[in-house]
């Protein structure tokens, strides 16, 4: 959850994206090792993407952009 930092009431559903990917399973953030991670970023402010809406984001940054070690799903294809 992100606090708002007005109010301090929490938000729920944030985006959480690991190296710019979006994340749905928090289990797989979690497990990631804390020293494969550069930098923790937090915007509490509402982020719209179409017509779906997050309220804020927590942004992880990897040392090694490569997802701090999560292993994705094989279908997946990055360009």
């Amino acid at each position: 959850k992100v606090t708002d930092p007005v109010s301090w009431d929490f938000q729920a559903n944030p985006l959480i994206m690991v190296d710019y990917i979006t994340i749905f399973d928090v289990n797989e953030v979690m497990a990631i090792n804390p020293q494969n991670i550069h930098k923790i970023n937090v915007y509490t402010t509402p982020f719209v993407i179409g017509e779906s809406q997050f309220n804020g984001v927590i942004l992880i940054t990897t040392k090694t952009d490569n997802f701090g070690g999560m292993k994705m799903p094989e279908e997946s294809v990055f360009f």
